[in-house]
């Protein structure tokens, strides 16, 4: 990755990113083992097309185009609209009819009242 200009995102150990002499991002790519995700501005698209036939050139892959499902994770995407959603719904309802659940009553909050979340103040979390 880093003979292709890439350095890891520091944030999270999967994520690389490209960027330009300004130092905004042209390219992102998270990897997890075979399965990557490459993004990229839609004024970047010729440099994701030209990074994808690099990478292409060294090992073997396939480009399956917009992002839909990856690790578990369904995506969709309103490009007009401006939004993307990633869901679990799948592997919920999977998991639900397992377990023979399918008629259970949800419950809004999934952690118990009064629990309490702070804020990361470590910005590098993989060190």
């Amino acid at each position: 990755m880093k003979e292709q200009g890439f350095e890891p995102a520091g944030h999270d150990c999967c994520m690389y990113v490209r960027r330009d002499d300004e130092g905004n991002p042209t390219l992102i790519i998270v990897a997890y083992v075979d399965d990557c995700i490459v993004i990229s501005p839609p004024e970047q698209s010729y440099d994701r097309d030209s990074f994808v036939k690099t990478f292409n050139s060294k090992y073997e892959i396939v480009d399956q185009g917009d992002l839909s499902w990856h690790l578990g994770v369904s995506y969709e995407r309103n490009r007009e609209k401006g939004w993307l959603k990633a869901h679990q719904e799948r592997y919920v309802i999977n998991s639900l009819e397992k377990f023979g659940m399918e008629g259970c009553n949800p419950k809004k909050t999934p952690l118990p009242s009064g629990v309490k979340t702070y804020k990361a103040t470590d910005g590098n979390l993989c060190s």
